[in-house]
């Protein structure tokens, strides 16, 4: 039993990872598209405006864009934690 045990937890593990591994190595730029399209619902695009950082991590990315003093924080992640379609949103 304790081997059976042993044996799921590590599949577990090596499934988290290898989910993830994509929200962390990804290639950025097409979620810079749909950050930057979030962020632009919510701010006037034709203001000058930057991507000025970018966090990722295991769940996803946040993109922070600056409108002249205004910050917009962008969350982009996957549906369904590492699967999906990747969706951003304004935070």
């Amino acid at each position: 039993m304790g081997r059976i045990i042993s044996i799921i937890f590590t599949l577990g593990c090596l499934g988290f990872a290898a989910m993830t591994y994509d929200n962390v190595y990804t290639d950025v730029e097409p979620i810079k598209v749909l950050a930057e399209g979030a962020a632009c619902a919510k701010e006037d695009c034709k203001k000058p405006h930057a991507l000025f950082q970018i966090d990722r991590n295991f769940r996803g990315q946040t993109l922070f864009y600056r409108f002249g003093s205004d910050v917009v924080n962008v969350d982009c992640a996957r549906q369904w934690f590492a699967v999906g379609d990747r969706h951003c949103r304004v935070m």
